[in-house]
């Protein structure tokens, strides 16, 4: 009987522990800036959305966000704090509240980079992603 309690606590724990260990986040709305080749002008802008999703997982090296289907990773150096936020830096900046399981991602790259050859005016657009996420039991 002990045996059975203890592998009943232990498969609950374990249970736990994967479902929080793996969120599932799809995007609402997405708004930024694009350049306009023609007229050398930034424009105001809505991305499509419709077909992202994201995962984000606790792995090996940390918590890491990835775009669903993706094995590269969106954002590196991610943290978590005792306030339920996870914070990630890189190519975009990730916030994600795994108590509201709201997230946001700004995207600063492109408007202040240095245009040049391989890097034009334009090449990137800077944005800034809403959205909310769900606890992924089947990470």
């Amino acid at each position: 009987m002990r045996v059975f309690l203890g592998v009943g606590l232990a498969a609950l724990l374990t249970q736990g522990a994967l479902a929080e260990s793996s969120y599932i986040c799809v995007p609402d709305e997405a708004v930024g800036f694009t350049y306009d080749r023609a007229s050398h002008k930034w424009n105001d802008t809505r991305f499509n959305v419709a077909d992202k999703k994201y995962v984000v997982s606790h792995g090996l090296r940390g918590w890491e966000w990835y775009e669903a289907g993706s094995s590269t990773r969106l954002a590196v150096s991610c943290e978590s704090n005792s306030a339920g936020f996870i914070s990630c830096g890189g190519q975009e900046d990730v916030q994600l509240n795994t108590k509201s399981f709201r997230y946001q991602i700004i995207d600063s790259i492109g408007y202040t980079a240095n245009p040049s050859s391989r890097f034009p005016e334009g090449w990137r657009n800077p944005r800034i992603e809403i959205g909310t996420c769900a606890i992924n039991a089947k990470p």
